[in-house]
């Protein structure tokens, strides 16, 4: 952790102009205002608005908890203000990248000086990935937000021990807004036990924040199904969507995931309540796994691929045209600057790779693409910052 000079919030204004006018002008000028939301997006915005009208927490489908609750309730606080709007969607998408690269900026200058977090900052007001989810209403900027405070306030305890409250509520929040990214929580209580004494005191009050901060979902969980459901109902769904032999079989979906109601074993839910599928899921996922234990390591190579994929499929050309330049060059940097750290036993910078595993084990157990990696994004970049500094000062980058 480097000692760095006092900082201008000035600067950090900037920045956050920066990014958010970026992400403006994106979707001015790249999204079709008019276009029906897909996928996900479109189950945010109608349970979104139907809680802005005071209707209960239901999608399309008449699941009730198949999506984590964080980006619909952002979004019916919107909607309650603005009205069913998009665009005022968009735009408070907008304000959540922007932030993140404020975020960006301090974790870098904190950690590795002020040259490298301005770079990672200015870097992240303009990259590419975080233009297009912005353009979008799925929840890929709010959880980089939140797992990036959850980051700024790791790195923090030394200085406070409030910051593992903080910590431990951020990650609460990124959890409630895409439940994958738990897995951030489990590798941040490794860093709180390393740094914090006593060990047990640091680890057993981010346990109880965290477990304060979803207990309230959860409950309603349990009076809606009866039992008991953490988060979704979808952790069984997905595995087994990403986990089968049509996927395997299939050049096209391997690494990627199949719909599950498409699937020959769909008609097994049949009469099922949304909590009984996602078990019959789940162990039909575990049996797929335990009978092809030869075919795994080619299964999780491509999900790997597909967390970095410089060819992916989009509607249009211009963001393959993008891929093929951009990743080559980011994974160049990633591993660079993973060795930087390494390489100068920066011991403190680790917080900031905890993301980054915590998307590579959401690839390796589901399924992967820049949307599982999204909210490790801000890390990859400050990573990524912090390799090319690392190449330009290494004396054989120079020449003499």
């Amino acid at each position: 952790m480097t000692s760095t000079p006092r900082r201008n919030p000035w600067l950090f204004l900037a920045i956050f102009s920066l990014g958010f006018c970026a992400r403006i002008v994106y979707s001015a000028l790249a999204v079709d205002v008019n276009a029906r939301l897909q996928d996900d997006a479109s189950q945010f915005d109608f349970i979104g608005w139907r809680l802005a009208q005071g209707m209960d927490y239901v999608a399309q489908d008449g699941y009730r908890t198949h999506r984590a609750p964080a980006q619909s309730l952002l979004l019916a606080g919107t909607y309650a203000v603005f009205g069913h709007d998009w665009s005022a969607g968009r735009v408070v998408m907008a304000g959540l990248g922007a932030a993140t690269g404020v975020l960006v900026t301090d974790i870098g200058w904190l950690l590795f000086g002020m040259q490298v977090g301005v770079a990672a900052g200015l870097t992240w007001a303009m990259f590419p990935y975080s233009l297009f989810f912005c353009g979008t209403l799925l929840s890929e900027p709010l959880c980089a937000l939140f797992g990036a405070l959850s980051i700024c306030s790791l790195i923090r305890l030394r200085q406070n021990p409030a910051w593992i409250a903080a910590w431990a509520a951020f990650s609460a929040l990124c959890t409630l807004t895409r439940p994958n990214m738990g897995i951030l929580f489990i590798l941040g209580l490794g860093w709180v036990a390393y740094k914090f004494r006593p060990r047990w005191l640091g680890c057993a009050l981010g346990v109880a924040v965290f477990a304060a901060c979803v207990l309230p979902w959860t409950v309603r969980n349990y009076r809606v199904h009866g039992t008991f459901v953490p988060i979704t109902t979808m952790g069984g769904v997905v595995l087994w969507e990403a986990n089968n032999p049509y996927v395997l079989a299939d050049p096209a979906l391997i690494g990627r995931a199949a719909h599950a109601p498409d699937l020959p074993e769909g008609r097994l839910a049949d009469g099922l309540s949304e909590v009984e599928e996602d078990s019959l899921d789940f162990h039909l996922a575990l049996d797929f796994i335990r009978s092809h234990p030869g075919a795994l390591p080619r299964l999780v190579a491509q999900k790997l691929r597909n967390l970095f994929n410089p060819f992916p499929h989009t509607p249009s050309v211009a963001p393959q045209r993008i891929a093929i330049i951009f990743v080559p060059i980011m994974l160049f940097l990633l591993l660079a600057g993973m060795v930087a750290i390494m390489h100068r036993k920066d011991i403190h910078a680790i917080p900031v790779l905890l993301p980054i595993a915590a998307v590579l084990a959401t690839a390796i157990v589901y399924w992967a693409d820049a949307r599982i990696r999204a909210p490790a994004d801000p890390e990859i970049v400050l990573v990524c910052v912090y390799g090319a500094h690392f190449l330009l000062g290494r004396r054989w980058f120079h020449r003499p």
